[in-house]
């Protein structure tokens, strides 16, 4: 049985598709243990990319489900609590309005971070508990889509950009199911958006797989996809993320960025050990 070496940390999450709460403590064998979490739906891509700000139901949500993570942080000892906000947040023109709602109302502090450090969290707490030196993550979330490509486990280098899975659909896919174009549309769209930012080709897939985190659809298979892409034109990688984005927005509505929110909220409990 692990034991407990640090008070329990909540770290809460208002993502731009969902917001969640996860408990967690650092172990004597330095691993970090769940103790308990909790999401809850709340949309706010679709009120940013509509009008770029927040609507007040909006914010109610965010400060009604914000009291509901506290009562679960308490219930589970919790000492400290973390809460954080991502790119709907940081994107809204009322962004500041919310931090202070939930400052006035909850007596929390909400950080708004910004896309380096999003990406730095996701990275942080995807390797945690993979044994990869080397590769690169591609962390789509609701209303954002972070890349870290990363040597000896530290990042090399990192993009943050408006390709998340809420935002894609609301802005390409008008149809249910998706027309061939609207797909094609949006396909273009994400290849031509990370050539624009110099996201490189993968010339070493097959020494060095690669981890997409699609939101609920994770592939965590670093030798597996190294074999995979070794046998494709590695020239296409752009195509190969965009396929991969367009799947997660067409597939995967209701759990887009799930695993991201987890990932950030292990990569905060490492950077806050000791709360």
């Amino acid at each position: 049985m692990r034991l407990v070496a640090t008070p329990p940390l909540a770290v809460i999450d208002i993502g731009s598709n969902s917001g969640r709460v996860a408990v967690l403590a650092l172990t004597d064998d330095g691993h970090l243990e769940m103790l308990s979490d909790a999401r809850t739906s709340l949309h706010l891509i679709d009120d940013v990319a509509a009008s770029g700000r927040l609507s007040g139901e909006a914010i109610e949500r965010v400060v009604r489900s914000v009291h509901d993570f506290l009562c679960i942080a308490a219930t589970a000892h919790a000492e400290r609590t973390v809460a954080v906000a991502t790119a709907a947040v940081r994107e809204a023109s009322n962004g500041d309005e919310l931090a202070e709602r939930l400052l006035v109302e909850t007596g929390i502090t909400l950080e708004i971070i910004e896309g380096a450090d999003e990406a730095h969290y996701a990275l942080v707490g995807a390797v945690h508990g993979l044994a990869v030196e080397d590769g690169m993550l591609v962390d789509i979330g609701g209303g954002s889509l972070e890349i870290s490509r990363f040597r000896g486990r530290e990042a090399v280098s990192t993009w943050s950009l408006p390709l998340g899975a809420g935002r894609l659909t609301r802005g390409f896919l008008t149809s249910d199911p998706p027309r061939p174009a609207e797909l094609r549309t949006l396909r273009e769209h994400v290849q031509s958006t990370l050539a624009e930012v110099g996201v490189p080709y993968r010339r070493n897939a097959a020494q060095s797989g690669a981890s997409f985190d699609c939101s609920g659809l994770t592939m965590y298979a670093w030798a597996q996809a190294g074999v995979a892409l070794a046998h494709d034109d590695r020239a296409q990688m752009p195509q190969r993320l965009a396929g991969v984005v367009e799947a997660v927005v067409e597939h995967h509505p209701a759990q887009r960025d799930q695993q991201h929110a987890e990932e950030r909220a292990t990569g905060l409990a490492m950077a806050h050990p000791h709360a």
